[in-house]
Parts: C-alpha cells; structure tokens; sequence
C-alpha cells in the first residue's frame, strides 16, 4: 500500500502537467472554431493567458482528486470529473465575466463553453485515462523532477503575465458611475462614469452604453472633464455635454443600436 501511495505521489507532477495541456488545447480548438483569429491580437492573447490560469487551476483539482480516489476504479473517477471540470470551467468563466464586463463587450470567443469543455476534457486525460499507468510508466524520478520544473517555470512565468495584465486592465477600468440614463424606449442605458486616474491628472469623464447584450465602452471621453450629462434627444440620438463646455451628439445608429 506504501509502494502504490509512494507511484501516486510521484505520479501528480505529471498528471498535472497532461491535465494542464489537454485542457489548454481543447480550449484552444474551441477558440480557434470560434473565431479566436478574427479578435483583436491582444484580446487572442488575453483568452490563451486565461485559459493557461485556469488549466492551471485545473491541474490542482486533478492532483485532489487523485488523491482522493486513488483506489476507486477509473470508470468511477470519469463519472466524478466531468461534472468537477464543467462546475471549475463555469465559475472561472461567471466570475471573469462579472469582473471584466466592459472589457468583454465584443468579444466573440464563447468562455463558458471552452472553458466548462476543456475542464472536462483535462480532467478525463489526467485523473482518469493516465494514472492507470502512472506507477509504473511516467513516474521515473528523472521525469517527475523535469516535469515539476517544467510547470513551476510555466504557471510562474504566465501567472506573472497574466497579473501584469490584470493590473494594468483593473486600473484602466476604475471609475464611479455619477449618473444611469435609461432609454425612454429601448433596453439602452447610458452611464457617466467618472475615471479615477490617480495622480497623474485631475478628472476624466467616460459614456459607457449598455444593452442586454452589449457593453459599448467609452462612446465618449473627455480628458479635462470632471462632470458630463447625457440625455436622450430622440430614440437615436445621445447628447453628451460636459462641464468644460464640449458636446457631443451620438446616433444610435452608427453603433448598431437603432432598430
């Protein structure tokens, strides 16, 4: 029993390692077939971060179950992870779209799906496929330690990344809503949020639209201002005038809102 505990323990480097590639490249593919190409470089490169965080995530729920379940039968262990790994990939994808709403206005790649997919996926590959050969194959002493390596230098390295860009995404996003507009018709709300730019200036005002389905960021900015108010002219058109005197007018139809 010592022999089997001691091939398992050396075995979850490896497990974690596959459970973080199937779940990556399954996501990936989804992506891809979504048309992660067609989205701008930096919102591609913003899913396949996110995606190696939370394959990442992933890989040390599939070293818990394995220790969990070591004696039960691989069948048993299949059954157990699909619903785990669909539950991971949709808290992960609920709680990145509360958090980064506007960020994720236009963006076209469906995170819920290849995330809940791939969460399954990694999990099958990792805890139920390959650990019925673990003991024996992929648990060598030189493998473990190179696999260990291995994903320390990954998940450190992007979980840097990835924090580097969540900061400057989270600092570029701050701000207070001073007023709601609501349509007078429409499913259309208008905000007026006030930036917090910290030290470096004295006020920035921003219009954001929101919609059941989209959130159009910053359809109207003003570096100087530190107040603005919009009001609805027509159904299609927004009038936005600050405290340093600028105006703008908005049709609703130049943004694919007007019926």
């Amino acid at each position: 029993m010592r022999s089997s505990r001691s091939h398992i323990l050396r075995a979850l480097p490896s497990i974690a390692l596959l459970t973080i590639v199937a779940a990556f490249l399954v996501a990936a593919l989804i992506g891809w077939l979504a048309g992660l190409t067609h989205q701008y470089f930096w919102d591609a490169v913003g899913f396949l971060l996110g995606t190696l965080v939370v394959s990442s995530s992933l890989a040390i729920l599939a070293c818990g179950i394995t220790l969990l379940f070591a004696r039960h039968p691989r069948w048993a262990i299949a059954i157990t992870a699909i619903p785990l790994g669909a539950v991971h990939g949709y808290l992960w994808a609920i709680n990145i779209y509360h958090a980064f709403e506007a960020m994720l206005a236009n963006f076209t790649v469906p995170l819920m799906l290849a995330w809940m997919i791939s969460g399954m996926s990694g999990l099958i590959v990792g805890v139920a496929l390959i650990p019925a050969r673990a003991g024996s194959s992929i648990s060598t002493r030189r493998i473990t330690i190179g696999v260990s390596l291995g994903i320390l230098a990954v998940v450190g390295s992007c979980s840097l990344v990835s924090a580097c860009l969540l900061f400057f995404v989270l600092d570029d996003g701050k701000g207070v809503t001073q007023h709601v507009v609501q349509h007078p018709v429409s499913r259309v709300t208008a905000l007026v949020i006030r930036d917090d730019c910290g030290a470096t200036c004295g006020c920035e005002i921003r219009v954001d639209l929101k919609t059941d389905e989209r959130y159009l960021r910053e359809v109207y900015r003003s570096w100087t201002a530190c107040a603005a108010e919009a009001t609805w002219q027509s159904p299609t058109e927004l009038h936005i005038i600050d405290d340093d005197g600028h105006e703008q007018y908005i049709d609703m139809h130049s943004l694919g809102l007007a019926r």
